[in-house]
């Protein structure tokens, strides 16, 4: 499925602020690869995000949802507006 065009400058932008976040925390950084990562670099802490997810949901005045479900609703609706889904069904899974 392709990256929304209008997607890339804000990743770029979110790249550009991890690196001064990684010049800011010096030697306590810790190159994990990441794209969303906390201030020193490690893997975000699963109870955290869970909890940030929680608050945005009420925040919205939207019904409570797991964070896979967000992830899952997201994808498919990016499947269904940049028509991947129907190329996909277009190409036979078995032979």
């Amino acid at each position: 499925m392709p990256l929304p065009p209008e997607l890339v400058p804000v990743l770029q932008a979110h790249r550009e602020w991890q690196e001064r976040e990684r010049v800011t925390a010096a030697n306590v950084w810790e190159d994990h690869d990441l794209v969303f990562a906390q201030p020193n670099g490690r893997p975000v802490d699963p109870r955290d995000d869970w909890e940030e997810w929680k608050t945005l949901l009420k925040l919205a005045g939207v019904a409570d949802a797991r964070v896979h479900d967000g992830r899952h609703t997201a994808g498919t609706s990016r499947a269904l507006t940049s028509g991947w889904f129907r190329r996909s069904w277009a190409i036979p899974i078995y032979e």
